[in-house]
This record gives C-alpha cells, structure tokens and sequence, in this order.
C-alpha cells in the first residue's frame, strides 16, 4: 500500500471522530427530550381558634392524597402540564376556607406552581370561673366543692377561684357543694350560669358562716360559818377543774347546745343552792354564766363549868 493511500485512511477516521464530537455538542444546546412534567407546591395556613389538631388532606385531580399539618406544606411530582384540580378536605366544622377550594392551578413542564390555602377557624368552646367569698367566724377550713350539671365534684377554696373550660356553649347548672352546717350560701345554690363559645363567663358564691361553739363562765359565791376553799368543777361528766371559793371559771369552745354542769367537792357542812348537776344552755359566739351559791354551817362552841360545895368531883366532867 502506497503512503498515499495510507495517509487518506487517516485522514478519513480522524474526520469521522470530529463529526461525531460535534454530533454530542450539538445535542447538548438542543436536547432531543426535552421535560413534559411539573410539580405542585400546596401550603395551609391556618389562624384562629381550637386549630384543627389532626391537620387536612389534599388530593390532585381527586388522586393522591397527603396529609398536610395546619401549617406545613406537601409537594405532588410529576404532575402533566396543564390545569390540574387541587382541594383541600379534612376541614373541622369550625373552620373555614378562603377562597376556591377545589382550585385549578396550572403546571408549566419543569417548574414548580405554589397554592396556599388560607384557613381560619372559631371556637366551638367557653368556659365558666367560679368565685367563692366566704366571711364570718368558724369558716369552712376544707373547703367546697363544684358540680356541673351534676357531673363529679372539684374542690374549691373557701375563699378561691376555679376556672371550667372546654365547655359547650349553652346553659349549666352550678352546684358549690360540701358547705358546713354553720354556712349558709346567698342567692341561688344550685344556680344557672350561660356560656358563649369564645368567652368565659363567671359567677360568684357568697357564703357567710356563723360560730358553733360557745363559752360558759361558772362562778361560785361561798358564804357562812367555816366556809370550804375549794371545790371542782366537771361538764358533761369530763375532767374535773378546780375552782376556788368566792371565784370564777371560764369554759371555752363548748357546743352549742344543753351542757350538765356540776360543783363537786363541796364540804358536809355546805349546801349548795339550786339544782347540783344543772343543764346549761350555751349559745353559738355567746358567754352564759351559771352560779353557784354555797351556804355553809359551823363554828367553835365554848363550855364553861362552875362548881362548888363539899365533895368535889375530882376526875372532872365530860
């Protein structure tokens, strides 16, 4: 083979490579398959109250579901270009939905079309608090308590405040319960309060407590010939207490109500005026006195002898 012909063979291959080098250029700038899908960005924003807590569902052309958080955001791929239909579902009654929804978005190929949905939502709930105020004496250490509609009960201070929430809208019935016998509740008990969803209303029991217990003052007024210095005295058959001729003794925090009240230790020659045991009534936040008056007999009896004449007796008398 000549050098000639040689030389157009190499010729010939080197120009096939270059041809082919192009031929990749060329299809770069102009791609052959170029994108025909797009994808669709859904959004939710979600303001008010009592927020939907399990969030939506969007769907595309009726396919597809996702679930979309009240404020998040999903994204559907490959999605044809064109007009697509886009709802969001899921919704709770208590809220509502700004503008179209389905909507139509439209999908460019290569690109990413945004819709947000804009939802609000109202509350479907109120609440009541309950205030008590309680005066006088003796009150209610423990407490009260609260019932809705006869539903279980909560405790509430004497003098506190309790908050019920999460309440229908409409009207209930408000029982302040466990209230002393000495208490007594004004106005209305059980009573009626209104809720509107949104709000809270509230309601005040006033509660004025009266004392229970009573004092009782004994005093013993001694008097005659050799009088006794001490005596006792004992209520309801308790613990014997000292109390001392021509004094006093004062007894606190009795019942209301009927007490026997006795004077004992009293000497043989005393006598004790009036009933001994004596019931005495004692007044709730009062003093009732009781007396007793002793009389008592005695004294130093002196003997004279006089004798005279024969014969005296000389172991004298008795």
């Amino acid at each position: 083979m000549s050098n000639r012909t040689q030389l157009l063979g190499w010729l010939r291959r080197v120009g096939l490579v270059m041809l082919a080098f192009v031929a990749t250029s060329c299809g770069d700038d102009n791609p052959s398959n170029p994108p025909t899908t797009g994808s669709i960005q859904v959004s939710a924003s979600t303001t008010g109250d009592e927020l939907d807590a399990d969030g939506y569902t969007v769907t595309v052309d009726g396919a597809g579901g996702q679930s979309l958080a009240v404020n998040g955001t999903v994204t559907f791929t490959n999605q044809s270009a064109g007009n697509h239909q886009v709802e969001l579902s899921g919704v709770a009654a208590n809220c509502t939905v700004a503008g179209d929804n389905p909507r139509t978005v439209a999908v460019t190929a290569g690109n990413t079309v945004s819709t947000t949905f804009d939802v609000t939502c109202s509350a479907t709930s109120g609440g009541i608090e309950v205030t008590t105020v309680t005066t006088g004496d003796e009150i209610d250490a423990d407490g009260y308590t609260i019932s809705v509609d006869g539903g279980a009960a909560q405790d509430i201070d004497a003098n506190g405040t309790l908050s019920l929430t999460g309440l229908d809208a409409g009207d209930y019935s408000l029982l302040l319960g466990d209230v002393a016998a000495n208490c007594t509740v004004s106005g209305d008990n059980p009573r009626t309060v209104s809720v509107t969803a949104g709000s809270t209303a509230s309601t005040q029991f006033d509660v004025s407590c009266t004392s229970q217990v009573g004092d009782l003052n004994a005093v013993n007024v001694t008097s005659g010939n050799d009088p006794d210095d001490a005596y006792t005295l004992t209520i309801d058959s308790g613990a014997a207490q000292a109390l001392a001729a021509n004094d006093s003794l004062l007894a606190t925090g009795l019942a209301a109500g009927d007490h026997t009240v006795e004077l004992g230790d009293v000497a043989a020659n005393c006598t004790v005026a009036g009933d001994n045991p004596r019931t005495v009534a004692v007044t709730a936040g009062g003093v009732v006195r009781t007396q007793f008056d002793v009389t008592c007999q005695g004294g130093t009896l002196e003997v004279t002898t006089e004798t005279w004449g024969t014969g005296l007796d000389i172991d004298d008398y008795r």
